[in-house]
């Protein structure tokens, strides 16, 4: 077992886990339980559909950046590198019923690829 001491910043003002009323840690611990969704980069692919769109013969990481082009995403960091097999997808197509998220997500467990966010919440792969 072992004890984690941790200090959230919050709006820029740190918050110790435990402390007393004028705010100075107390050193003490605490059990309590906390649970955060961390979708803050994610949430605007889950809710952006691209228009209806069809692509023939383009590598995945192609298909990505349009995609995400399309709908008007740019903040991302997608590379290639010749060490690395380039999937080609024959025929790629979207109805618009999809969100860019569930596309992504098609799309790399289709051609195991990885793409993430970054520590600068950059969209990478």
């Amino acid at each position: 077992m072992f004890n984690l001491e941790y200090v959230y910043t919050v709006a820029g003002r740190p918050i110790p886990t435990s402390s007393s009323n004028d705010g100075r840690c107390l050193g003490r611990q605490r059990d309590d339980t906390v649970s955060i969704e961390l979708y803050r980069r994610s949430k605007l692919l889950k809710e952006l559909k691209p228009n209806p769109c069809f692509y023939e013969n383009l590598p995945a990481v192609q298909v990505i950046w349009r995609l995400l082009d399309q709908v008007g995403y740019t903040n991302y960091a997608i590379q290639t590198n010749d060490l690395v097999a380039n999937h080609v997808i024959p025929y790629f197509w979207a109805t618009g019923e999809k969100t860019i998220w569930e596309i992504l997500d098609e799309i790399v467990q289709a051609t195991q690829t990885a793409i993430y966010f970054d520590c600068f919440g950059v969209l990478a792969g």
